[in-house]
């Protein structure tokens, strides 16, 4: 969560999630999924937060690969 934070910020994961709620609010719009269905609700919405911390982790990756700077956690004693 930290890496993810770190790297996209809080405007970045609020991007990613306005995407993925898009995504979803298409997939009830388009009937591909029923929502009575609160299983499914509870799946997308583990869905969508691996997709927030997926897309801060690649992104540390990408501006490391771009920049040739790492991004390193501060460690206090």
């Amino acid at each position: 969560m930290q890496a993810t934070r770190q790297s996209l910020g809080l405007f970045g994961i609020l991007l990613v999630g306005s995407l993925f709620a898009v995504l979803v609010w298409m997939l009830f719009f388009y009937d591909v999924v029923k929502a009575a269905s609160s299983s499914t609700l509870v799946w997308l919405i583990l869905i969508g937060v691996a997709v927030i911390l997926t897309a801060g982790m690649c992104w540390a990756h990408v501006r490391r690969r771009l920049s040739g700077q790492a991004t390193v956690d501060e460690v206090r004693h």
